[in-house]
């Protein structure tokens, strides 16, 4: 690590026993790769422009992050959406499209209380260093570092009282998305809201790389259709949510990096029981009730 890089505020050690892991703001560059990555795997009609994303990143700049190893490569990508609680409430409804998180719909330091998160990608580079922790794990320090970050700027606007975090989502598009989210995260569907399917296209006559399609299907024989064509089924895309009062590891990490004793020291008021209708407070390490969200899902 160079010594400009362990001195910049906005690099955060990763404490979990892999010396010189980090997480770091991106850098304009590595928002396009965040796109092309992303059209690799959700060939969506409907993709997350570059001005969308920025536009995220200008107001918790913070939110996309990568995780860095000891020699400076970059071992995963993340980008976050940030949210208010009512655009929340829409996205996690399916009325709308992480495309769509743009001007009002993104939380804004100076007008909200609450903060909700959104998984917009997160991508594990290959090779993943053997030994390194899991980077789901790794990636909820980079949650709570930009969490910090946005509680420290409501700070020096002198606004009273913790940031809450009033949820997280994310759209799983892959087996390791999914399986990430919902084993290690605790996130879950709530009802059939997305439609979409990934497969990877048949066979090529002299082999090559199969591409992988979206594919909206409403029924059975739609799909049933295109595997006797020749497309193999990869995911059912799942729209996943996880809210404060629900039991999971991330209210386990997350409040505790961002407690008192900074990477991990928070002890058991990092993880007091959230009530029905509680966010978890993240500004002091402890859970708060706040308001609750209209709708619940």
């Amino acid at each position: 690590m160079s010594t400009n890089a362990a001195s910049s505020p906005d690099v955060e050690a990763v404490p979990l026993g892999f010396e010189g892991l980090r997480v770091r703001p991106m850098r304009p560059h590595e928002h396009l790769q965040v796109l092309e990555v992303d059209a690799d795997i959700y060939a969506t009609p409907h993709p997350v422009t570059l001005p969308t994303l920025r536009e995220w990143c200008a107001q918790v700049p913070e939110v996309c992050f990568v995780l860095e190893a000891p020699d400076g490569r970059v071992l995963g990508l993340t980008a976050l959406i940030p949210l208010h609680p009512a655009s929340f409430a829409l996205l996690t409804a399916g009325r709308l499209r992480e495309a769509e998180v743009c001007g009002a719909h993104v939380y804004d330091v100076r007008q909200h209380d609450e903060i909700a998160i959104h998984f917009s990608l997160m991508k594990k580079i290959e090779p993943y260093p053997k030994g390194a922790p899991d980077f789901g794990l790794a990636g909820l320090y980079g949650i709570a570092h930009a969490l910090r970050k946005v509680q420290a700027r409501r700070e020096e606007l002198g606004w009273p009282g913790p940031l809450r975090l009033c949820g997280m989502s994310g759209l799983g598009v892959s087996p390791e998305g999914i399986r990430l989210t919902v084993i290690m995260y605790s996130s879950r569907e709530r009802s059939y809201i997305c439609p979409e399917h990934v497969l990877r296209e048949p066979k090529r006559p002299g082999g090559g790389r199969r591409r992988l399609e979206l594919h909206t299907l409403h029924a059975q024989e739609q799909l049933e259709a295109l595997l006797g064509a020749g497309y193999e089924l990869v995911a059912r895309c799942r729209l996943l949510v996880l809210l404060p009062d629900e039991p999971s590891f991330v209210w386990t990490i997350v409040p505790r990096v961002l407690g008192p004793e900074g990477g991990g020291g928070a002890g058991e008021r990092a993880v007091e029981q959230r009530g029905p209708a509680g966010a978890a407070a993240v500004g002091d390490g402890r859970a708060v009730r706040s308001q609750a969200l209209a709708p619940r899902l």
